[in-house]
């Protein structure tokens, strides 16, 4: 019975003990679950976001600008997550997302006046910065081909900014805008003269003539250094004109070099778009054509005026000589070339005043030479006949009939400038030699008042 008690006992005890497991076993355990539970979700978030990216890229080739900007934007989130070759495939298409929503944004209603627009193109250059500087193998070489492309569409926004200002936009900001796309455009391509050319157009519409001048021998500098085939080429004559009007009260010699060099350049533009228009395009071409006959045209005029105030006057005779059948119609060619004649043909100098007059009736310059002239004429005559005293009477005459001209003209010069004192004086002295005592006491009251 004691045998058996005990092996009752025993069997009573053992599965106990079978079952029986040591309390951290069983911490171990859900330990274990819980670690791979985690690299399971880990794995699985991973994958999610690396779908995400493949999402985002796609996205962007589709153009669904917007929803690549959302699913990007959240990938680059999670930048420790990500591998290097990942991180530089998701900056990249990114940014370049960035950059095709300004351009798309702006060439909507805004025409890229537009603050998002302006701080995309922003974000857009230094990111692809940052991506350059990080030496990722594949994406890294791509940034400053997308940072150079970015170039021709600041310009675009530039001008687009610009010629709403011109033309009375009513945006405040629209002078900001235009400054910070071309001072963008001039970090990406600092070599290139076309935003240093807007730049100046800028100024000089704001009548900053110092920062444009500064600006237009910026760009002057940088065609001359690096002139490539584009069509805006032809542009840059313009920038030589506009630069030489700007010289003309300062510097004559300078603007006369300006104005020469322009023509040249416009020539040589000419030439050069002719010869590449199926590369150029016809269409292009035949748009450029007007600037050139525009440039031809200003620059001609202007360095023929030039001409006449400095150099040789025989050379300038000449220019004027051959310039004439284009610009005819023009009182300033007539009156200047009115000036170059007057001492070798008074009687066609005269008539060359007299057509800038009957172009431009309130031309001051070329009344008042032509009235001067007469006058002149007149003294001359007076010297010749105390020199000639046989035909003393004859050139006196003559000379009464020069001043006689010379003082009507004069008084219509008044007409127009009615305070200007050396009109005033050249009358008292006329009246006097014509010896009309009242207009001489006249005259010479309203000079004291001057």
């Amino acid at each position: 019975m004691k045998v058996k008690k005990i092996v009752n006992d025993r069997a009573a005890t053992e599965p106990r003990t079978a079952k029986f497991r040591h309390p951290g076993m069983h911490a171990k355990k859900w330990i274990l679950v819980w670690f791979f539970s985690l690299g399971s979700l880990a794995a699985t978030q991973a994958q999610s976001l690396l779908d995400n990216l493949v999402k985002g890229v796609a996205a962007h080739q589709k153009f669904e600008l917007m929803v690549c900007d959302s699913i990007l934007s959240d990938v680059l989130l999670h930048r420790d997550e990500l591998s290097a070759s990942q991180y530089g495939e998701a900056m990249y298409f990114y940014y370049r997302n960035l950059s095709r929503m300004a351009v798309e944004e702006g060439n909507g209603t805004d025409n890229f006046a537009k603050t998002t627009i302006q701080m995309n193109f922003f974000r857009a250059y230094h990111g692809f910065l940052e991506l350059e500087k990080a030496s990722i193998p594949r994406w890294s070489e791509k940034s400053r081909p997308e940072i150079q492309g970015m170039f021709e569409n600041l310009i675009k926004a530039a001008l687009n900014c610009l010629e709403q200002y011109v033309n009375g936009g009513t945006n405040p900001n629209l002078i900001t805008f235009t400054e910070s796309y071309l001072n963008l455009a001039i970090s990406i391509l600092p070599e290139s003269y076309v935003p240093f050319e807007v730049m100046g157009q800028l100024y000089f519409f704001r009548e900053n003539y110092s920062q444009a001048g500064y600006y237009f021998d910026r760009a002057i500098t940088n065609y001359r250094k690096k002139r490539v085939l584009t069509i805006d080429n032809i542009r840059m004559p313009t920038v030589y004109f506009t630069r030489a009007s700007m010289l003309v009260n300062d510097d004559v010699e300078w603007a006369y070099r300006m104005a020469r060099n322009g023509l040249r350049f416009n020539e040589l533009e000419w030439k050069t778009l002719t010869l590449n228009e199926e590369r150029l395009g016809k269409a292009a071409v035949a748009e450029a054509e007007v600037i050139y006959l525009d440039n031809q045209y200003n620059l001609g005029l202007l360095q023929a005026e030039l001409a006449a105030q400095i150099g040789d006057a025989d050379s300038a005779r000449t220019l004027f000589a051959e310039y004439e059948k284009y610009y005819s119609k023009e009182p300033v060619f007539q009156y200047h070339y009115g000036r170059l004649l007057e001492n070798v043909n008074p009687r066609e100098s005269a008539q060359h005043y007299q057509e800038a007059i009957d172009l431009d009736p309130d031309f001051f310059e070329a009344r008042f030479g032509i009235a001067n002239l007469y006058i002149n004429m007149g003294y001359y005559y007076l010297q010749v006949a105390q020199k000639d005293k046989k035909n003393a009477a004859e050139n006196k005459e003559r000379a009464k009939q020069m001043f006689e001209i010379g003082y009507n003209y004069m008084k219509k010069t008044l007409e127009i400038a009615p305070d200007n004192r050396k009109v005033v004086l050249a009358l008292v002295k006329v009246s006097l030699e014509l010896d009309y005592k009242s207009e001489h006491e006249h005259f010479k009251n309203l000079l004291d008042e001057l």
